[in-house]
């Protein structure tokens, strides 16, 4: 397949969605300046890296089109939706009096950027709070508190802005979308089977990594992120790729 003279700019777009993921990071994290710039550069170089694959994917395996649409705009999507969560259940729950077993308190008094030990961010909450373990197992929970309800819920905003983000410009734009209108196996790998291993690849590394690589980053929202991130992509490529060989898909650039 060779690329047209007049090619649209998805490159850039891909680009521009992956900064705009560095962005959001910052705007819930609330990081100090040093960190706010290395997410910013970190995002920066993703974006360009991905734009560079994008002008020349041609060359590598057709699967790298949906790897790139949806590490873009499904990332995207997902992070502009759990922000939504996040402010849902600060709106929903009140914060009630600090509980024995249930602490928040202004994470500036902390020494630690993560905090001390048992202590995380969740998006959704204020900038400057923290919250101690969620044991209790009342209705009546610290703002934001539930990251197993906010972050890697099934049925959230989270969920139906990452699809919704990822999935319609995956019709268009890749190549995968193209070979699946020929072929009903191809059809079924790409997005049934492709689909469903995106979201639970996205649900068990939130929940499994999230909150690890949260406290190792010292942000929750920014840990959880990556880790869904990387979970949808790889639950993406794994589910498709095993409908593939089960169905006798025969590959193709």
């Amino acid at each position: 397949m060779k690329r047209t003279l007049l090619e649209p700019p998805t490159g850039i777009f891909l680009a521009l969605a992956i900064v705009l993921q560095g962005i959001g990071l910052v705007y819930l994290s609330r990081p100090g300046i040093v960190v706010s710039l290395q997410y910013l550069l970190l995002s920066l170089a993703l974006g360009v890296t991905a734009q560079a694959f994008w002008h020349n994917r041609y060359r590598w395996d057709h699967h790298l089109d949906m790897t790139l649409v949806m590490l873009a705009f499904g990332g995207l999507g997902m992070l502009i939706g759990t922000g939504i969560d996040g402010a849902l259940a600060t709106r929903k729950t009140p914060t009630p009096a600090p509980a024995a077993n249930q602490v928040c308190h202004s994470s500036r008094a902390m020494t630690a950027a993560a905090g001390p030990a048992g202590q995380t961010k969740i998006p959704g909450m204020a900038a400057d709070q923290v919250c101690g373990p969620c044991a209790s197992t009342t209705a009546v929970t610290c703002s934001a508190c539930q990251p197993s309800r906010v972050c890697t819920g099934l049925w959230s905003w989270m969920t139906g802005l990452m699809l919704l983000g990822g999935i319609p410009p995956s019709w268009f734009l890749t190549r995968c979308a193209k070979f699946a209108r020929d072929s009903w196996r191809r059809w079924f790998a790409t997005h049934i089977a492709g689909n469903l291993g995106m979201l639970a690849g996205m649900i068990v590394a939130g929940s499994l990594a999230g909150q690890t690589l949260g406290r190792r980053l010292g942000s929750m929202p920014a840990g959880h992120h990556l880790a869904m991130l990387g979970g949808m992509l790889a639950g993406m490529a794994v589910g498709q790729l095993l409908a593939e060989a089960a169905l006798g898909v025969k590959d193709k650039l």
